[in-house]
């Protein structure tokens, strides 16, 4: 089944690509199991649907408009801009929104920026800010960590190159008056692997590579570690004004923040600095300087990393950001 919906998939994207303004084709070429999801979802009906990604979206007008009822989207991305060099994935995001936006009871983004740049593309529709956060359940005790090794910490589902983990690891071998510890958690095949660990010249460091894991375990590693590195190099529009979840679990886990400077992160830093630090992406000087001033401020890192707690614990999470979610819903059905 699996191959036979991989060859049908490749088949819709290559039409989509000869027919460029086919809505039916750039449709079926969003997302793999498109007909499934969709036989899938005609079969569950509601009062109301939410899409969470564009596959998704034409799928819940569809079912919503069958069923006369509304449909929302939540848009966790600047779907448009997602790639900086794909045209296709671009033109296919855009007709996509252009098509379903319009009829949609509401669209949720998951920063200020992202909505300010979908709003100049629909100045009619109104976006809602609903933080990409987790449950206050899910925080761990702020965890009690020895000063040395210095522990960082950096996640993604998929580990890459060019996700600004090459700028710690510049940055670490250069530093030589004391010990750090990096690890690095995702999936990762062995030729990224390998290029890290090679990149990875300081003896006097450690660097360890965890698997996937589950969300509250991954929460609990973090933990473990002084500081999250929230390291977005801003290689697309969607990476520059996007906020992503790595920073909202290390604010739930307790680490203070080293962030790099794209506009959301700068913004968010602008609101927030009690929580960690700032730097440019590729100023690896400034990130240097940056670790080696956590190392040796053990008092200010410790509170940096309280406040971040507590930011999370009192502000970003789950449980207050449902309200805005809830609010939305209960005005439409």
């Amino acid at each position: 089944f699996y191959w036979y919906s991989r060859i049908r998939y490749k088949c819709y994207r290559k039409l989509a690509g000869l027919f460029k303004k086919s809505r039916s084709f750039q449709v079926l070429a969003a997302a793999q199991f498109s007909q499934e999801l969709k036989q899938k979802a005609v079969k569950i009906k509601a009062d109301f649907y939410i899409a969470h990604n564009l596959g998704a979206l034409p799928i819940a007008a569809f079912v919503a408009n069958k069923y006369n009822v509304r449909y929302a989207f939540d848009a966790e991305d600047f779907h448009r801009n997602q790639d900086s060099v794909n045209v296709k994935e671009t033109e296919r995001a855009t007709l996509i929104e252009d098509r379903f936006f319009g009829d949609a009871a509401f669209i949720s983004t998951a920063s200020p920026l992202i909505a300010a740049e979908y709003k100049k593309h629909y100045t009619h529709k109104n976006f809602t800010i609903i933080n990409n956060v987790f449950s206050i359940l899910q925080q761990p005790s702020l965890q009690i960590i020895d000063k040395i090794p210095l522990r960082l910490f950096w996640f993604s589902q998929t580990v890459g190159l060019k996700r600004g983990v090459q700028d710690v690891i510049a940055a670490i071998n250069e530093i030589a008056t004391f010990s750090i510890l990096l690890t690095i958690l995702g999936d990762v095949n062995e030729q990224v692997k390998q290029v890290l660990k090679t990149s990875f010249t300081n003896t006097g460091h450690t660097l360890i590579f965890k698997g996937c894991c589950s969300e509250d375990e991954l929460i609990l590693q973090a933990s473990q570690h002084h500081i999250g590195l929230a390291l977005e190099p801003g290689f697309s529009i969607n990476n520059n004004i996007a906020l992503s979840n790595k920073l909202f679990t290390y604010l739930l886990a307790g680490n203070a923040v080293i962030m790099s400077s794209t506009p959301a992160q700068h913004l968010f830093y602008s609101h927030y600095p009690q929580v960690g630090w700032l730097y440019t992406t590729g100023d690896i000087k400034k990130l240097i300087q940056t670790i080696e001033y956590a190392y040796h401020n053990n008092e200010l890192l410790n509170q940096k990393r309280q406040e971040a707690w507590d930011l999370a614990n009192k502000v970003f999470n789950w449980e207050n950001e449902q309200h805005k979610f809830l609010e939305l819903v209960k005005t439409f059905v």
